[in-house]
């Protein structure tokens, strides 16, 4: 079998083209990880192509030259995540010395570091690490082989020690990820269910304190990474061999997810049934922006009574077809009606939640 190397490439207009810089050594398989602090100093980490073998690289040229800063055997590498030029995180497991994750830490860009164990069966291996701010970190651990269990970890010590928070159950976390200079956060996993993936995220306000656990329907696709640009617009996203990539946002902070299903451009506004309908507890929402489309697109549920009962759309969208999921399981059993309104258009239909 032929072998596989990592490679760089660069973009230096906003990621309208990209060119290939250079490979990486001879030695060095997929890129897991890659953070830059400016246009000459990164970090990325990489395995060896050979499975628990990774390393930390490093670049002081914009990624023209990467020299190996740190190397152990029989280690695998998740994600890197630097404070600053100096201070930086990297996370994994290791299968043969020390079996169950670790978090190793540098104060001196990479030159030395101090590793943290999370010893197996209690942790199989920590999947990502994050920090907020200076001083307060969030990590993400798989508990022991063989189990759906993700354990949240937090430090307020830069790293120097490590406190459990909570643990959920039916979870296999995947990655974190954070809104700059706020303590929310957004952890993404999924369970396999081996005829589908059942996707979840969790959230907080309170920089780890405590977490809100949420389904996320993505058409069997197992959700895997997310951008949070600010505390509203967020993004999701993920694929799966067998089905096709997806990526949906949230104008509400990860309350709704929305997804473009086509880039058809629609000759006219349309709302469809939901469906199923009726239904338990969720349904999806199907409807389609016309090309000369400008302006809010608003979509949202109300109870008999007329009152607004969730917002499932409240942003600017450009013609195509979108497909929401709304889920009832707060609501009791009964007639609703979702509607959407974009510029004079509006259109109302109604839906039966049936428990």
């Amino acid at each position: 079998m032929g072998e596989y190397r990592g490679a760089f490439v660069k973009s230096t207009n906003s990621g309208l083209t990209w060119t290939k810089v250079t490979n990486f050594d001879t030695t060095s398989g997929y890129l897991l990880d890659i953070q830059f602090f400016n246009e000459s100093t990164g970090y990325a980490c990489a395995d060896s192509g050979n499975i628990a073998n990774s390393r930390i690289l490093k670049t002081t040229n914009g990624g023209i030259n990467w020299q190996t800063v740190y190397l152990e055997p029989q280690i695998l590498l998740n994600n890197i995540f630097f404070l600053d030029v100096n201070t930086g995180f990297t996370c994994g497991y290791s299968s043969e010395t020390s079996p169950g994750g670790f978090i190793y830490k540098t104060t001196n860009a990479g030159v030395n570091w101090t590793r943290k164990n999370f010893l197996y069966p209690s942790v199989n291996e920590i999947k990502d690490v994050i920090f907020l701010n200076s001083t307060t970190g969030i990590a993400i651990a798989q508990a022991g082989e063989g189990t759906s269990l993700v354990k949240i970890y937090k430090s307020t010590n830069t790293g120097t020690t490590w406190d459990s928070v909570t643990t959920f159950g039916n979870f296999l976390p995947e990655s974190i990820n954070f809104v700059t200079g706020t303590g929310t956060a957004l952890i993404t996993g999924y369970i396999d269910s081996l005829t589908l993936f059942v996707n979840y995220t969790l959230k907080t306000t309170d920089y780890g304190s405590t977490w809100v656990r949420k389904r996320i329907y993505a058409n069997n696709a197992m959700i895997i990474k997310s951008s949070l640009v600010d505390q509203n617009n967020w993004f999701i996203g993920g694929g799966d061999f067998s089905s096709s990539a997806i990526v949906l946002k949230s104008t509400n902070g990860g309350g709704v997810f929305v997804s473009q299903i086509s880039n058809t451009v629609p000759e006219k506004y349309e709302l469809f049934q939901n469906y199923p309908n009726p239904f338990n507890p969720v349904t999806k929402i199907k409807f389609e922006i016309a090309a000369h489309s400008v302006g809010q697109t608003f979509l949202s549920v109300y109870d008999l009574l007329g009152r607004e009962i969730e917002t499932l759309v409240n942003e600017p969208l450009r013609p195509g077809t979108y497909e929401v999921t709304f889920d009832g399981g707060n609501y009791s059993s009964g007639i609703y009606f979702y509607q959407l309104r974009v510029n004079n258009f509006i259109e109302t239909k109604k839906l039966v939640l049936l428990k």
